[in-house]
């Protein structure tokens, strides 16, 4: 006349799937969330990151190309120049040494 056992337990196997389920959805639905608040949490740390460093790597550029274009500039104006006329000197001494025959003698005299 009662409920007897087998009712109960066929009772308590039911409503343990059904809180399985719900559990199981809970939990899946807090996953998705904890995911984007992870997802939101490394974009915005990025973007706090890069913010001071931004300009700081902006300026690093700007330096590095006034620098570049300061050697250019002092190569160009300086540099260049200097080793033109160490290059016309040092072709004059060659032409003079083996024209009047002190190069042909000198390295005669380095061989021994």
């Amino acid at each position: 006349m009662g409920i007897d056992l087998e009712t109960i337990r066929d009772v308590v196997i039911i409503l343990y799937g059904l809180l399985g389920l719900i559990l199981m959805l809970v939990l899946v639905i807090a996953a998705v969330g904890l995911w984007f608040a992870v997802r939101s949490l490394v974009r915005q740390t990025n973007s706090l990151l890069l913010d001071p460093i931004k300009p700081t790597l902006d300026e690093a550029h700007k330096s590095v190309q006034n620098v570049r274009a300061a050697t250019e500039f002092v190569a160009d104006s300086a540099v260049h120049p200097v080793i033109r006329i160490v290059s016309v000197g040092r072709g004059i001494r060659k032409a003079t040494a083996i024209l009047t025959g002190l190069g042909i003698r000198r390295s005669k005299s380095e061989d021994d």
